[in-house]
């Protein structure tokens, strides 16, 4: 799941976002694995309040997604080294 929240974020938005995903959690009946989560502050912000947001999700901090659902959100690559790559997971299992 990728949230994007564009507005300057309180402690109380953040809680309202973590309420919204146990929502979300309650009527889909999947779980959110934040051990695996992590979100990307957009720079200007020290690093100390950074940290401190990611704290409040429970979720890690890291300077920018390399991939989602095992493939690369970096739109670097071309689409034929892309679905090479799909192609060789596949084919390893």
């Amino acid at each position: 799941m990728i949230l994007w929240y564009s507005v300057a974020a309180s402690e109380e938005q953040l809680g309202e976002i973590r309420r919204i995903l146990g929502l979300y959690v309650r009527a889909s009946g999947q779980e959110v694995n934040f051990g695996k989560s992590s979100m990307v502050v957009s720079g200007g912000w020290p690093e100390a309040v950074k940290h401190y947001l990611a704290s409040i999700l429970g979720v890690r901090l890291v300077a920018q997604h390399n991939k989602y659902l095992g493939l690369s959100a970096v739109g670097e690559r071309s689409r034929k080294e892309l679905f090479r790559s799909i192609r060789d997971q596949l084919w390893r299992g």
